[in-house]
């Protein structure tokens, strides 16, 4: 899996996330917020916004779902709203399996 952050040069754009590849149990080892450096975490939360982008999610699983609503409430923890783009249907479906689709939506 590959993650590629765009940070805006103005306040008004969400942080930009690209997840590229395969977002499941083989290729996921830490949660995303204690990933990121203090400096990029507090540039996140000075935003207020971040925005991932899914499109290029080839595979996804339980894990990457769990991943995904972890990265929620750790941003909501923070005040910063999350919204998710392209999000794969495979993922859409597990989602509303476990009562967790309008997280994603």
């Amino acid at each position: 899996m590959e993650i590629r952050v765009n940070f805006p040069s103005d306040d008004k754009t969400a942080v930009g996330v690209i997840v590229e590849g395969e977002l499941d149990q083989t290729t996921l080892q830490h949660d995303y917020w204690s990933s990121l450096s203090k400096k990029d975490q507090q540039a996140i939360v000075n935003n207020g916004a971040l925005e991932f982008n899914l499109a290029k999610v080839e595979r996804g699983d339980t894990a990457g779902l769990a991943w995904l609503i972890n990265i929620v409430k750790d941003a909501r923890a923070d005040k910063v709203e999350v919204s998710f783009k392209s999000v794969p249907d495979k993922l859409l479906n597990l989602a509303e399996l476990s009562s967790a689709k309008q997280i994603l939506m």
